[in-house]
This record gives structure tokens, C-alpha cells and sequence, in this order.
């Protein structure tokens, strides 16, 4: 081996062993740091308040970005999916048992839409502070569960103030991004979301701008006044776009508004304070807190659990089955009637006084098929589990209604006939049900009839 060559490689080992040594001293640092972090929250100390802040935060991030998302569906000229529907079946789960009238806005008798009643917007802001409530109690579990590991606390201790700061705009954003696509009246939208999204683009400045300072002016801690100036720029914006983004036609939420009060006042009290917020607390006390989280999410739980379906194709006693399908008025000519088929085989027609030129009465029989057959259709539209006035609805359009009598046990769901919601959605399901069932009573063999026998806008 030449000395050149040999000369090459011990210049190479040298500065190997070199760069070995500093990667060790960093490393070991590194390791002080978080083990100092760790030693700083030990499993055995409970932090209430450094739980409390950051689950709340993400509680209301999560419920903006929720609320954004259910709002444009339901302003969207298409809804997407059945996320409206789901959200207002909980809310009226809430008034329901809270004992608050709300009543159907569609109705077969009238043509005229009723808007809902203050004590359904009573019902909508408990609705909402509960399923925040539910949220915040999720969220501080889960972070009193990762507190067990040292690895999930050093990690929540180091992104506390990124998730304080950029929980809120990003669920915003990918609610957003989401729905960007989605068709809404009078709001015309161009370009993609990446180059037509304001929000998104200011959000990039702050991360960008949030880099710099990481890599260049982290060994210099800002003034006190800079850094409430920068919380107060950074939250005023994002605040006025999730309150603008939020905004609902039929009547305003309140609770919105201290929801939004959350996202920077968690991130203040936590930049202020800092490790004051980390008191050690007496073991009754963390119980008791823990104890109310977990009844807190138990209830959210219970708001927004699934229905649970009753099967009506299998009657226990035929004879007392009763289904009426009944269609209602529009300012135009929309033919609005009733037939009600038992279970003993008789049908029955009539026509509403008013809206047809001869008020017309049929009657006539169906066989066992057929009866089974229709409650066959309303089992496939999930009948017993809709809510109908959670159904979407519309001003001069017709409606439809179903009620049904099994074993004791009676259901009525009532909704507009030509705004279906999602298109594969509950509400377009039980439509289509209802226009099957009216199909099949129009072949029902007539045995007496009074008025506009052969007349089509008599059917069926």
C-alpha cells in the first residue's frame, strides 16, 4: 500500500472517530433531555390542567372541522353523504329527552313548512356543548393513557404548543379540502384547493414562518408582548374563519361561539404559564375528574350511537298490521291522498278535501303477499330506525309520509318528496320505498269507489 493510500484512510478514520464522538455527545444529550422531560411528569404525578388544555383544544378542533364538514353537506345543492342527517337525528335525541317539543317541519295536511321552535334551538346548543364535552373527555383519556409511557409523554410534551396553535386550522382545512369540490348556491368556487384556498395559503406562512424561528431564533426567547401579539394575529384570523365558516340559516348556535373562545385561550394559558400548570393532584381528586370524563363520553356515546332497527316482515300477529302511506299538497297540481292498508287484507283510499276537483273514497283487498311484501320494503329502508325531521326539506314541494301499526308498536316518518338528501342516502332510501309501496297498493283490486274512479290524479 502506497502512503498516499494510507495516508487517505487514516485521514478517513480520524475523522470518523470524530464525527462518532460528537454523535455521541448529541445523543446523550438528547437522552438527558427527554429523560429530564419525563423525570418532570412522572406516572405517579397527575396533571389536570395540562390534560385539561390540550384535550380541550383538540376537542374544539375536531368539533369545528366536524361542524364545517355537516354544514356544507348540508348547504351543498347534492349532499354528499348522510352526515346532516346524523347530526340532527342525535340533536333531536337530545330534545327528545330533555322533554322539548320540536316538530316535524313537513307535514302531509299543509303545504307550509314549519321552521323550528325556540326550544329546538334550546336543544341544538346542549346538543352541541354535550358532543364538545364528549370530545374533551375522549381526548383526556386517551392523553391520561399515554401518560403511562415515557416515550408518549415526552412526545406530548414537545408538540404541546404546535397542537395548541395548528390543531384548529388543520381539521379546518381538511374539512375543507374535503368539500372543496362540493356544488353550493350562490357560492361559485374556481381553481383547486391549493391554489384557491386562502386559509391554506396562510397557513403555509405559518408553518414556514414557524420553521424559521425553530432554526434560527430558538436559543432567544421572544418578549412577552411578541408572543401575545403573534397568538392574537394568528387566532383572530382562524377564528373569524371557522365563526364565518359555521354560520347556520335556520337559527344561530350560541355554544359555537365559547367553543371558539377554547382555541386561543388554551394556547395562551399554556404559553403564559408554562409549568404552572403541573401541580401535583390529591388521588380523590384525579378519580373524581377521571370518573366525570368517562360518564361524560358515555353519554356523547350514547347521543350519537346507532339506531337500533325492530324487523316489521315478521309479525307476530298479521291482523293487527297497519300501514298508511299518505302524499301532502305543493302550490301546484300534486295530487294529495291516503291509503291504508291492515292486515287483514282491506284497503282503503281517500283523497284530501281541497286538492283534487271530487273528493274521491276507494276500498278494496290486498293478499297476505302483498302485505309482507310492503313491510318487506320499509325493513329494507331501515324504517324504524329514520327520523324524519331530521330529513332535508324544501319550501313548494310535495311530501310523503309513512305510519305503521305492528304488534303494538307504531312508527310515522314524514319528509319532503323531491329533496332526498345524499342520493344513496336514508332519507332518498325511504322515498323510494314509499313510491314501491304506492306502486303496488295502485294494483289493488277497487271493489267500491266514490268520486274520480278512473281519473289518474286519483291513484293509485
Amino acid at each position: 500500500m502506497s502512503k498516499k493510500t494510507a495516508s487517505f484512510f487514516a485521514t478517513i478514520s480520524n475523522e470518523s472517530s470524530s464525527v462518532y464522538k460528537m454523535w455521541r455527545k448529541l445523543t446523550a444529550v438528547d437522552t438527558l433531555r427527554i429523560a429530564a422531560t419525563c423525570d418532570e411528569w412522572r406516572p405517579t404525578e397527575n396533571r389536570p390542567l395540562y390534560g385539561v388544555l390540550i384535550g380541550a383544544n383538540i376537542a374544539a378542533a375536531l368539533f369545528f372541522g366536524g361542524f364545517v364538514y355537516v354544514s356544507k353537506n348540508w348547504a351543498a345543492i347534492r349532499p354528499a353523504n348522510d352526515s346532516t342527517y346524523l347530526c340532527l337525528r342525535s340533536m333531536y335525541r337530545v330534545i327528545d329527552f330533555i322533554g322539548l317539543h320540536a316538530q316535524n317541519s313537513v307535514t302531509t295536511s299543509a303545504v307550509r313548512r314549519e321552521f323550528p321552535t325556540r326550544s329546538v334551538q334550546v336543544g341544538a346548543e346542549l346538543f352541541v356543548i354535550l358532543t364538545w364535552l364528549g370530545l374533551a373527555a375522549a381526548m383526556a383519556l386517551v392523553l391520561w393513557l399515554s401518560s403511562h409511557t415515557q416515550l408518549c409523554r415526552a412526545i406530548w410534551r414537545r408538540s404541546a404548543i404546535v397542537v395548541l396553535f395548528f390543531a384548529a386550522p388543520l381539521c379546518y382545512l381538511c374539512a375543507s379540502w374535503l368539500t372543496w369540490d362540493w356544488a353550493y348556491e350562490p357560492v361559485v368556487k374556481t381553481g383547486s384547493f391549493l391554489t384557491g384556498s386562502i386559509p391554506f395559503a396562510v397557513f403555509l406562512t405559518e408553518v414556514v414562518c414557524l420553521v424559521l424561528f425553530l432554526l434560527f431564533l430558538r436559543r432567544t426567547r421572544p418578549q412577552t408582548w411578541l408572543r401575545v401579539l403573534g397568538i392574537f394575529l394568528h387566532f383572530i384570523f382562524w377564528m373569524f374563519v371557522l365563526w364565518s365558516e359555521t354560520r347556520l340559516l335556520l337559527f344561530p348556535i350560541y355554544a359555537r361561539g365559547l367553543i371558539l373562545l377554547v382555541l386561543p385561550a388554551s394556547a395562551l394559558i399554556y404559553v403564559l404559564r408554562g409549568e404552572e400548570l403541573a401541580p401535583p393532584a390529591h388521588a380523590r381528586k384525579a378519580l373524581f375528574g377521571w370518573a366525570l370524563a368517562i360518564v361524560l363520553f358515555a353519554v356523547a356515546s350514547a347521543v350519537w350511537s346507532p339506531a337500533r332497527n325492530v324487523e316489521l316482515s315478521h309479525p307476530q300477529d298479521l291482523d293487527s298490521v297497519i300501514v298508511e302511506v299518505s302524499r301532502g299538497p305543493c302550490y301546484g297540481a300534486c295530487p294529495a291522498y291516503t291509503v291504508t292498508l291492515h292486515g287483514n287484507g282491506q284497503v282503503q283510499y281517500a283523497s284530501e278535501s281541497g286538492y283534487s276537483r271530487v273528493q274521491t273514497r276507494k276500498s278494496g283487498t290486498a293478499d297476505r303477499q302483498t302485505i309482507v311484501k310492503i313491510l318487506q320494503l320499509l325493513d329494507q329502508a331501515n324504517f324504524m330506525t329514520l327520523e324524519g325531521r331530521a330529513f332535508f326539506w324544501g319550501f313548494d314541494s310535495p311530501s310523503i309520509g309513512v305510519r305503521t301499526s305492528v304488534d303494538g308498536r307504531t312508527k310515522q316518518v314524514v319528509c319532503d318528496s323531491s329533496f332526498v338528501g345524499a342520493s344513496n342516502g336514508r332519507q332518498a332510501r325511504f322515498i323510494e320505498a314509499a313510491r314501491e309501496i304506492d306502486t303496488i297498493l295502485a294494483s289493488t283490486t277497487w271493489i267500491k269507489c266514490e268520486g274520480e274512479c278512473q281519473s289518474p290524479a286519483s291513484s293509485p
